[in-house]
């Protein structure tokens, strides 16, 4: 009688344990699925709400160019006005 007390209280260990391990491990996967899906998901929503800016213009060979960056983006300055002067160019001889 005192051995099956035993084996009935391991039995039950094992069996308690190896039930806490695996909520244990669902539980962790549960939480990486959230965080996965919070920083992937605002980023797809950030894309979603971005309106795309779409301009084109041919040159004079026919080619069409076709330009996607934010208007602020494309007409900003490219040399700030403190970055030097462009001068004119007099050859001396």
């Amino acid at each position: 009688m005192f051995l099956i007390n035993i084996l009935l209280f391991l039995f039950l260990f094992i069996l308690i344990s190896g039930i806490i391990t695996v909520v244990r491990i669902v539980w962790r996967i549960r939480q990486m699925h959230r965080q996965m899906k919070e920083q992937f998901g605002q980023g797809t929503a950030s894309a979603r709400n971005r309106q795309t800016h779409t301009s084109s213009r041919q040159t004079t060979n026919g080619e069409t160019i076709t330009d996607t960056r934010d208007p602020q983006k494309a007409n900003r300055k490219v040399i700030a006005d403190d970055e030097g002067e462009y001068i004119d160019f007099v050859e001396e001889k």
